[in-house]
């Protein structure tokens, strides 16, 4: 029987590492709020592009079946991602 594979670590501590961001966030947005006005800037039909682009890389992963390990080398040739 082959032995599980261990969690890394950013999959042990994924809930800290997202309440970390969230706070991060909520730190950012208070101390300098023109970044809020800047990213609302930056859109085109009414759609948000860096928010595109982010949910973009969350479910890139998921769509080709791809580990986290992956998307690291992924943006280390950037070239087929933009493509895609």
């Amino acid at each position: 029987m082959a032995k599980p594979k261990e969690l890394s670590v950013f999959e042990k501590y994924l809930t800290l590492w997202v309440l970390l961001c969230i706070a991060g966030g909520i730190l950012l947005g208070r101390t300098v709020p023109e970044i809020a006005v800047k990213l609302d800037s930056l859109s085109m039909y009414n759609v948000s592009i860096p928010i595109a682009v982010c949910l973009f890389f969350m479910i890139y992963p998921i769509v080709v079946k791809i580990d986290f390990a992956e998307v690291i080398k992924a943006s280390k040739a950037p070239k087929p991602v933009v493509l895609t």
